[in-house]
């Protein structure tokens, strides 16, 4: 341990250590250190950490004559090279009857050995340095640099496939896709307040326009659930019998707004917006 000036037998003990090891960059552990007070009297003081010459934390102490006593500072760890060291400050003697007297201590500090903090992308408790999977998707990093995806990201488009995936299916992992077809919880969503809303809209430009106005507006109408459309056939397939009654709502207005295009008459179309209308009113639907 170090020495105490003025013959005090008092300092640190050999050593730094961690809440926890290993530890990578962005958590927050525990640094310690130890004070032997072998003196005759009591000392108090501080205790400082620094990291190069960045003070990290303090740490207040007191220990009496013939004890050990620990000394701590929380350190929210960084990606990189470090030097960490502690040292007392402001150190006084004390004993009983007395006012406090400021003393030097002659090896009151200690580094500890420089330590070389790593990344861990994917929480895996293997730094990035020596993980040969940074993301964990399934792809080495090797391969990952064939494929010229990113290494630290399991979905290198963020199109919420991983890029093992879309590799094994055949698909760019670069290029986001658009819209899952695989069997899964991203199936497109069928809101009939929606179409509904839209519907009633489109049949008011039907009423004050001309035929070509009411041509385009319900082409509008098509466009608006065409990619629903492929939805509602997988249910008539998949479903049968067991379509629930939203489902089977959904389908009406599907087949009419596919149907809508074709129709010549302004009024014709007219009035199938009013038949919508009023078939959503007697059934009070509330999305």
């Amino acid at each position: 341990m170090a020495q105490a000036g003025e013959g005090a037998n008092a300092g640190f003990v050999n050593g730094l250590w961690f809440s926890r090891s290993p530890f990578f960059a962005g958590e927050t552990v525990r640094l310690y250190a130890a004070l032997q007070n072998n003196s005759s009297f009591d000392i108090k003081g501080k205790a400082v950490f620094f990291d190069k010459n960045e003070k990290m934390g303090e740490s207040a102490f007191s220990v009496v004559n013939g004890r050990l006593l620990e000394v701590w500072t929380d350190w929210r760890v960084t990606e990189g090279n470090h030097a960490i060291s502690v040292s007392i400050t402001e150190a006084f003697k004390v004993e009983v009857g007395k006012d406090p007297e400021s003393i030097t201590l002659t090896f009151a500090s200690f580094a500890q050995e420089p330590l070389t903090v790593d990344n861990d992308t994917d929480g895996d408790r293997i730094g990035d340095k020596s993980d040969t999977d940074d993301d964990n998707d399934g792809l080495s990093d090797r391969e990952e640099k064939e494929y010229s995806t990113n290494p630290l990201a399991a979905d290198s488009d963020s199109d919420g496939v991983s890029d093992k995936k879309e590799i094994s299916s055949g698909n760019d992992p670069l290029k986001a896709i658009k819209q899952k077809k695989e069997s899964g919880t991203e199936k497109p969503t069928i809101s009939l307040h929606g179409v509904a809303s839209t519907t009633v809209a489109f049949a008011r430009d039907a009423y004050r326009a001309s035929i070509p106005r009411a041509r385009e507006t319900t082409r509008k109408a098509a466009d608006f659930i065409d990619d629903r459309a492929d939805y509602a056939a997988k249910i008539i397939r998949t479903k049968k019998n067991n379509v629930a009654p939203t489902q089977y709502q959904s389908l009406f207005f599907v087949s009419l707004a596919l149907l809508l295009p074709f129709v010549e008459h302004w009024r014709i179309a007219a009035a199938i917006f009013a038949v919508i209308l009023l078939w959503l009113l007697w059934r009070r639907l509330r999305i």
